[in-house]
């Protein structure tokens, strides 16, 4: 039996979970303010610490390029795209500087990255806020979970700032102002502040939106709606209790708010998003203006953003979005990072299956038959099977040196719609046919049609396709085109 006690360890986390919880009045969150006046920090300076507390170091020999510790196990050969995501938009947005009411777009291929690092904000996010240097409270039972310090009158705002060194952006929640008149007859030392921890799960502090069918998908999913119910039994629409704080903007107050392929979405959304954005307000039909403080994660591929872009009747919205491009990863080293955290996060990582660097650490040009005698060298016990589809198969004799290959490894060869599975005129003992479901795509003639200045569109990434456009990959008379036949 192991040593760890999973039941012992449950304990301890309950424990733990226990110790976040606090409760106090107004008059106890002001002194926690006065001893860390960070903890009334507005959602991209929440964001922007978090960031830097995991630890920040410049690169040696890279002038203006950092490694952000944060990123380090997630995040890989994208060094300058953080640099510039945290330097250019968190750092000065965290100062409350005019780039904080321009959304974030992530804008890259399909693959590279983007997502990922979204649901690492997230999750850091979530993460952070049970930390101590993180920890953020609210009004008890506010559908915002607000910033209690909204309880202070404006008139009085500059004095705190002088006494307490804290700026207070924004106004109580219509549902706050109801609730300090009727329950706590307007003083404010009464109102009950609480911890809280940031949730996707449980809808707090971080949201995500995805759009849908136009036909069906109310912009309420953004801002809240009126309930119907509650409606009818008070009869005033402008009744803070008639309204549902239950929009993705309304529960990411505080944090941050995913927008996944932002650019495919109707203009009624992105209008909100616009006034969420650079006016931190959200306005619901026929009811009052609702404050919030978030920072929007969008993110898009790059055809929907060069349509998007290339389109002047799109200005007024570009003018408000902040473009970070995340490219394909293109160095080596951390290519294998990439590849050796896939297999570890997969069930593969429990068999006994090994990543191979021979092929990829190769330089120059590198045939097949030089991988397989790099593979027999470094295991000559082990039997090789080399799996390929029935395309290359019915030309591998035009390999270099056929012969030997055989004697190196036993080939499987699988179907490929288009291409007759056969083993005529191949070794019989050395070659297995396989009958396998597949789709009508092949490597051999994507190689073929970009030789002959065919499009690959829609056959590989759009990534992949600029990356073999830039570099010229398999053009007719390359090395790279001479070697993909063999």
């Amino acid at each position: 039996m192991g040593s760890f006690d999973i039941l012992k360890a449950a304990e301890e986390h309950r424990q733990q979970v226990d110790k976040l919880r606090w409760e106090g009045t107004f008059a106890d969150y002001l002194e926690i303010i006065r001893e860390n006046p960070r903890t009334a920090d507005l959602a991209h300076a929440r964001v922007y610490d978090m960031i830097l507390s995991a630890g920040v170091e410049d690169r040696p020999g890279q002038p203006g390029v950092k490694d952000y510790k944060f990123f380090d196990n997630d995040i890989y050969g994208l060094d300058k795209t953080l640099t510039h995501l945290v330097e250019e938009y968190f750092s000065p947005a965290s100062r409350r500087l005019d780039i904080r009411k321009r959304i974030l777009m992530l804008v890259g291929p399909v693959g590279g990255g983007k997502s990922t690092l979204v649901t690492l904000i997230k999750k850091g996010m979530e993460k952070y806020s049970k930390a101590d240097g993180g920890a953020v409270y609210s009004i008890v039972g506010c559908p915002m979970h607000e910033e209690p310090l909204h309880l202070i009158p404006e008139d009085l705002r500059d004095d705190f700032k002088r006494e307490y060194g804290v700026y207070i952006e924004g106004d109580l929640c219509p549902v706050c102002r109801y609730r300090l008149k009727g329950e706590w007859g307007g003083d404010i030392s009464k109102v009950p502040v609480q911890r809280i921890s940031f949730s996707e799960r449980d809808r707090r502090g971080i949201g995500t939106f995805k759009p849908a069918d136009p036909k069906s998908q109310d912009v309420a999913e953004l801002t809240g709606s009126v309930n119907i119910q509650a409606l009818a039994e008070l009869g005033n629409e402008s009744d803070p209790r008639v309204y549902n704080f239950d929009g993705e903007l309304n529960i990411a107050n505080r944090g941050v708010m995913e927008f996944i392929e932002m650019l495919k979405a109707e203009k009624r959304f992105l209008y909100e998003l616009n006034t969420v954005a650079g006016e931190q307000t959200i306005k619901a039909s026929r009811f009052a203006l609702i404050y919030a403080d978030l920072c929007v994660l969008a993110h898009t591929n790059e055809y929907e953003y060069n349509s998007y872009f290339g389109n002047k009747e799109n200005e007024a919205m570009i003018d408000r979005i902040f473009v970070v491009k995340v490219p394909y990863n293109l160095q080596l080293s951390q290519e294998i990072r990439i590849y050796d955290k896939l297999i570890s996060q997969s069930q593969l990582s429990d068999e006994r299956i090994d990543l191979s660097r021979v092929h990829i650490e190769r330089p120059g040009l590198t045939y097949t038959i030089d991988t397989l005698r790099d593979l027999h060298a470094d295991r000559p016990e082990a039997e090789l099977f080399f799996i390929t589809g029935a395309d290359a198969l019915a030309q591998i004799l035009s390999w270099k040196d056929a012969d030997e290959l055989f004697e190196l490894a036993h080939f499987i060869g699988v179907t490929r719609p288009g291409y007759p599975l056969s083993e005529s005129g191949l070794p019989d003992d050395r070659v297995t046919l396989q009958e396998v479901p597949a789709m009508a795509i092949s490597s051999t003639d994507c190689r073929a049609r970009v030789e002959r200045s065919e499009p690959v569109w829609y056959l590989v990434p759009d990534g992949v396709v600029q990356y073999i456009n830039k570099y010229r990959l398999y053009a007719a008379g390359s090395p790279a085109a001479v070697q993909a036949r063999q």
